[in-house]
Order: structure tokens, then sequence, then C-alpha cells
């Protein structure tokens, strides 16, 4: 889970899904509500991959300036944004589990 704030006088709160990891019998899933956290994690450290699986990918978010300039933010962090700009949450993936069948 990801949580987005912001707002002066009026407060504006989001919590945004994320995605699962796979199990034993069973697939991950894409942005399924699994757990809630007030941190977002995984910006640096790939979830872990269980039985052979693979890491899951970390998670970024970034501000798409109106004026076209970037700003990538840290998995806490804060600044000023207008009311044109876009905020995207990449969130991170799930890890597999098991080895991958072979092609």
């Amino acid at each position: 889970m990801n949580n987005v704030t912001f707002g002066d006088d009026h407060r504006y709160y989001e919590t945004v899904s994320g995605a699962s990891g796979a199990g034993d019998g069973f697939d991950g899933a894409s942005i399924a509500q699994t757990h809630m956290t007030r941190l977002a994690g995984h910006r640096r450290v790939r979830p872990y991959g269980t039985a052979g699986g693979g890491p899951g990918g970390v998670g970024r978010q970034r501000v798409g300036h109106a004026a076209g300039s970037v700003t990538t933010t840290r998995g806490c962090d804060s600044l000023p944004v207008g009311a044109e700009d876009v905020f995207v949450v990449e969130t991170p993936g799930g890890g597999g589990h098991g080895h991958p069948d072979p092609p």
C-alpha cells in the first residue's frame, strides 16, 4: 500500500493499492489490496521471492510538473506541487514463487 496526502487548508488522503507475490499453488495478483502500511516500502530493495522464485520490482514515484520538468521523489518525501502537476506512483511488484517453467 502507498499512502499519499496533499493540500494545505483542505487535506486530501489517498491509499494506492500494490501487488501481492505468488505462493505455493497460486499466482501473484496485480493491484490487490493485501495489507496497509504508513510508509512506502521496497523503494531500494526488491521484494523477495520464495522457493526459488525471482524478486519483484521496486516501487518509485515522481511528479511531472506542468512546466515539463520531472521530480523523482523518495519513498517518504515532501515537495510543493501545482494544480496542474501530475503525481505518478509505480507500486512494487510482488516476488515470484518457485522456479519458472522452461520455455
